[in-house]
C-alpha cells in the first residue's frame, strides 16, 4: 500500500498524533473521580428539586380557600343610639373595629402606610422579588429577621393565615398574595389591609385608632398623625403613643419613629419639603384617656343592659335556639363581633329625671339589716354616701 493511500490519497497530514507516552494514573483517577462526583450531585440535585417542588406543591394544594367574604367576617364593634338617634354606648368584644371606606382614608394615611411598610405597593403584583431578596441579603449579614412581606402578604397573613415563621406558611401567603391581586384592586387591598391591622390597645383598623388616640375622624388627621399611626403597624406596643407620653414617660420613642416615616415618605417623593420640615417641628397630640365609652360607666346603664338582654333574646328567637346560658353566650357575642347598630326608645331627659328622683330622694324606708341592697357613693373627698339602693 503507498503512502498517498495511507493518507487518503491526498498527501495531506492527518491533524492528529499518535500518544507517545502513558497517561498520567494520578490525573487520569482525579479526572474520572470528577466525572463521577458530577455526576452524582446532577442526580442528586434533580432529586431534591423534584423532592421540593412536590413538597412545594403539597403546600399549595392544602392552604386555605381564597374566601373574600373573610374580609367581612372580621370582628367589628356594635353600637347602640337612643330614641334621637344619638350614640349612648358602643358594645365590643376585645377588638375594637369600625371598618372604613377607600374613599375615607385620606391620601396623606395611604402614603405615610406605603412609605413605611411597602414602597412598591402600587407596581408589585402581591410579591416584591427585590425587597425579599434584599431582606435576605440583609438577614444572612446581619444575622436579623428583617421581612420581606409587602401590604398584600400581610394582609393574606392577617386574614386567612397565622403568625408561624415556617417555610410552608411564607410558600403559601406568597402565592395567595399573587391570586388575590388577581381577583382585587390595589385600592380594595390597602382598605380591607387598614381595616384589619391591629393599632395597639384593643383597636384594629385605622379608623378607630385615629379617634382613640386623637379623638379625630380619619379626614381631621394631620401628617404627622397619619405617619404615627402607619409605625404603629410595625410595633403596636412598644410605640403605643398613650403609653409612650403618659406611662413610660418616653415619648421620645413614638416621636423619633414618626420622623423617620416623614423622612421616608420625603425620600420617596410622597410629599414636599415644606410639608416634611413642617411635620418636623410639630408635635402628636395623644388623649390622655381612651374614648372608648365602653372602658367607663355609661349613662343609663341599667337600660342598656335591658336593651342588649331583648336583643339577645330576638336574635334567639331568629336562629331558632334554645334560651339557656350557653346560647344566650354566643349570641351576645355575636353582638359584640357583628358590628350592629341598635336603635332604642330611650329619651335620656325622662331618663336622667326619673334617674334623679329614684337615687336621689331621701326618705326611703331603713332595711332591716343596713346590708341590704346599700349603695355606697363616693363623694369624691374620700368620704362615702351609703343609702339603700331602690330599683324601679
Amino acid at each position: 500500500m503507498s503512502k498517498e493511500k495511507r493518507t487518503g490519497g491526498s498527501g495531506a497530514k492527518s491533524p492528529f498524533k499518535p500518544r507517545t507516552k502513558k497517561p498520567n494514573f494520578i490525573l487520569s483517577v482525579i479526572l474520572t473521580t470528577a466525572k463521577m462526583m458530577f455526576v452524582v450531585a446532577l442526580v442528586v440535585g434533580v432529586s431534591l428539586t423534584g423532592a421540593l417542588v412536590g413538597v412545594a406543591k403539597a403546600w399549595v394544594e392544602t392552604m386555605p380557600a381564597l374566601d373574600l367574604s373573610r374580609f367581612d367576617e372580621q370582628a367589628q364593634t356594635s353600637y347602640l343610639y337612643d330614641k334621637n338617634g344619638d350614640l349612648i354606648t358602643d358594645f365590643k368584644g376585645t377588638e375594637n373595629r369600625v371598618d372604613a371606606t377607600y374613599e375615607e382614608l385620606p391620601k396623606i394615611l395611604i402614603n405615610a402606610v406605603i412609605a413605611s411598610e411597602d414602597q412598591r405597593f402600587w407596581s408589585h403584583n402581591g410579591v416584591d422579588l427585590r425587597r425579599l431578596l434584599g431582606s435576605i441579603v440583609s438577614n444572612l449579614s446581619s444575622g436579623g429577621s428583617q421581612g420581606g412581606s409587602t401590604i398584600t402578604q400581610q394582609l393574606i397573613k392577617k386574614t386567612f393565615l397565622s403568625d408561624e415563621q415556617t417555610y410552608k406558611r411564607k410558600l403559601q401567603e406568597a402565592y395567595m398574595a399573587l391570586e388575590l391581586e388577581k381577583q382585587i384592586s390595589k385600592e380594595d387591598i390597602i382598605t380591607e389591609y387598614l381595616n384589619v391591622v391591629y393599632f395597639g390597645g384593643s383597636n384594629y383598623g385605622v379608623k378607630v385608632a385615629a379617634m382613640d388616640y386623637f379623638g379625630k375622624e380619619l379626614s381631621q388627621l394631620n401628617l404627622r398623625e397619619c405617619a404615627c399611626l402607619a409605625k404603629l403597624i410595625n410595633k403596636p406596643y412598644k410605640l403605643d403613643p398613650r403609653r409612650c407620653y403618659y406611662v413610660t414617660g418616653k415619648p421620645e420613642l413614638i416621636e423619633d419613629e414618626v420622623d423617620n416615616v416623614l423622612r421616608k415618605m420625603k425620600e420617596q417623593g410622597l410629599i414636599t419639603e415644606a410639608e416634611y420640615t413642617q411635620a418636623l417641628g410639630e408635635r402628636l397630640t395623644v388623649l390622655e384617656h381612651s374614648t372608648s365609652s365602653s372602658s367607663e360607666l355609661v349613662d343609663n346603664m341599667y337600660y342598656v343592659e335591658y336593651a342588649i338582654y331583648d336583643v339577645v333574646t330576638k336574635m334567639l328567637h331568629a336562629e331558632n335556639l334554645e334560651d339557656n346560658s350557653t346560647n344566650r353566650a354566643l349570641m351576645e357575642n355575636k353582638l359584640r363581633t357583628g358590628g350592629y347598630s341598635i336603635y332604642t326608645e330611650l329619651d335620656p331627659e325622662m331618663q336622667d329625671a326619673v334617674q334623679s328622683v329614684i337615687t336621689g330622694w331621701d326618705k326611703y324606708p331603713k332595711m332591716r339589716s343596713s346590708a341590704d341592697s346599700v349603695y355606697r357613693a363616693s363623694l369624691g373627698n374620700g368620704e362615702y354616701l351609703e343609702r339603700v339602693q331602690p330599683q324601679a
